[in-house]
């Protein structure tokens, strides 16, 4: 049956009819937070005739802001009596989403977001030709790249109301797989296929066109797309998975120089300190030290939000995560073992 198995290669951007690029932003640090309550809050504290400028920019950080600057910012967001109508949900990489707020006075690309099509998206950052290209799943169209971050691409799922891929590829892979695709769910398949291939750190995407290659046999379509379906609700953190780990709580719920202790020499588990006192326990190595686009996840989640105090709700945020982590990296190994049944590998 391996035999009759073929392979049809596309590249990753003759796939898709619409993306978006990288959203830049004029002031990050007024216009982002890490949840929708606490930007809200900042915001109307701005708006607060009461405070001072010195205060706010004390308040929030924002010594980086002079006086006429701050000020010309303040101007603009005082004046909107609506501030949660231009708030969105933010990709800040993989597993993070944020909130930010726009305005067109204060060009924080309100046009390139209005264009965005709301819903779930593929990120996707190429590397050079002697690297593959990595991508994760973003509950927004709406990306936030630093600015040494090159050639990152968003492709929405849906764009009005249909499956964002192009006709001549769904006739393609038609004709290839001897699917129909003849309604948006079943088109939607192509969309998970695609993204199992890409948690594959494998040989098949080391080149400048990025090529995804399809299988032929529509049972193991199915199968890598199902995966890549749960890929995508694991990131995503919409699956109700196993939590293995324990939470201590005692302590006030502030990160502060967190870390990873090992139990032992030898263990591949331990504690992820979130402070002296707070961690989780029993946590994997393997998780602590996974990466996304060279970004070690964890770690940057946690150093990002330093000095923060998180509530109950984000502790849990944080649980969900280390569990789609081991469940991204079990699954994974799952998904290469049924590759190399079809030789897909093979360059």
């Amino acid at each position: 049956m391996e035999n009759q198995i073929s392979l049809l290669k596309i590249p990753i951007k003759s796939i898709f009819e619409k993306f978006a690029t990288d959203c830049k932003i004029e002031h990050p640090e007024i216009s982002i937070d890490f949840s929708k309550k606490s930007l809200v809050y900042k915001l109307r504290d701005i708006q607060k005739q009461s405070f001072s400028n010195k205060y706010l920019r004390e308040k929030f950080q924002l010594s980086n802001y002079s006086e006429s600057k701050f000020e010309k910012v303040r101007c603009i967001i005082q004046k909107e009596k609506h501030i949660a109508k231009y708030i969105y949900s933010i990709s800040h990489g993989f597993m993070d989403e944020r909130y930010i707020y726009t305005h067109q006075e204060l060009e924080f690309s309100a046009s390139k977001i209005s264009q965005a099509t709301q819903g779930i998206s593929l990120i996707i950052q190429e590397q050079n030709a002697t690297e593959a290209f990595s991508a994760y799943v973003s509950p927004s169209n709406v990306i936030f790249c630093k600015q040494e971050q090159n050639n990152v691409y968003s492709y929405p799922l849906y764009s009005q109301e249909q499956v964002n891929i192009k006709q001549d590829c769904i006739a393609a892979l038609a004709k290839h797989t001897k699917f129909t695709f003849s309604t948006e769910e079943e088109k939607e398949i192509i969309f998970y296929y695609i993204y199992a291939l890409c948690q594959i750190d494998s040989p098949t995407f080391v080149n400048k066109e990025s090529l995804i290659p399809f299988i032929s046999d529509r049972e193991y379509f199915s199968k890598v797309a199902n995966i890549g379906k749960n890929f995508l609700h694991a990131h995503l953190l919409k699956t109700q998975l196993d939590v293995n780990t324990d939470f201590h709580i005692l302590g006030n719920g502030q990160i502060s120089k967190a870390k990873f202790m090992p139990n032992g020499t030898n263990s591949q588990t331990g504690k992820l300190m979130l402070n002296h006192d707070q961690c989780f326990s029993n946590v994997n190595q393997s998780v602590w030290d996974f990466s996304k686009l060279g970004i070690p996840v964890l770690q940057s989640w946690l150093q990002s939000r330093e000095h923060l105090t998180l509530d109950t709700s984000t502790m849990a945020t944080l649980q969900r995560m280390i569990s789609a982590i081991e469940y991204h990296l079990n699954t994974k190994s799952s998904l290469e073992k049924l590759l190399h049944q079809l030789e897909l590998f093979k360059n």
